[in-house]
């Protein structure tokens, strides 16, 4: 189950999986999904109810499955939606307050700014049970974290802790649960405020790379800065 509602054009979106780890099911995924086919979004915050944030894929779901393609094809459509969510031209933010293991990872992975209670640990499961990332998530955590990190994480399949997290380049920012909201959302804000959209492009081009002046000089949003000056 996925609950939503808006605040300040920003879309709230709070995992409920109907069992205390908040299991990623495919029918979750396309709720998600669905939330943000809707105009009028000017930034996404995802949180969730209950102890854990994610603990992956709904395994029951998985062990129901005839054969190998079935789960495959399952695979597949949930790291389309996923890569649909970080292509997002609008600021995203999730907020863990708990466990994000697995899948749990591969979905945190698609927010440009990532919250976290204290308490909250990070973990890639699916490494213990011998399989790579099955959601696109290694590419999207090479963004965030160095290769010889990145590898070494992979490759122990240690747990982290949140301050371990933060060291590591996973999480932004550590805050109590009671402020995790508001700290995202002052996030998206702030972000807003100066314009997503060339924020992007300046990402997109790399950080140093004329092409993105090239790009935004003298558009709209220049203009009106260069007026309020």
């Amino acid at each position: 189950m996925l609950h939503s509602h808006f605040s300040n054009s920003i879309l709230h979106l709070e995992l409920d999986g109907g069992d205390r780890f908040n299991p990623l099911s495919l029918q979750l995924a396309r709720e998600l999904k669905a939330s943000l086919n809707v105009t009028g979004i000017e930034g996404v915050l995802l949180t969730a109810k209950g102890r854990a944030f994610c603990a992956g894929g709904n395994l029951r779901d998985y062990q129901n499955m005839q054969s190998p393609d079935q789960g495959l094809a399952v695979n597949r459509e949930i790291a389309e939606i996923l890569e649909f969510i970080d292509n997002l031209s609008i600021p995203t933010a999730c907020y863990v307050q708990g466990l994000a293991l697995g899948g749990g990872v591969e979905l945190i992975s698609c927010f440009q700014f990532i919250g976290a209670s204290p308490q909250s640990l990070f973990g890639l499961w699916q490494r213990r049970q011998g399989l790579s990332f099955g959601w696109g998530g290694g590419e999207r955590l090479a963004r965030r974290v160095s290769k010889p990190l990145l590898s070494q994480w992979v490759l122990t399949a240690d747990t982290l802790n949140a301050y371990q997290a933060k060291e590591m380049g996973l999480v932004d920012q550590i805050t109590l649960r009671r402020k995790g909201s508001e700290v995202c959302k002052s996030w998206i804000e702030k972000v807003r405020e100066f314009g997503f959209s060339e924020a992007h492009t300046i990402l997109q081009s790399g950080v140093v790379n004329n092409r993105a002046i090239n790009e935004l000089w003298m558009k709209p949003r220049h203009q009106k800065a260069l007026k309020s000056f």
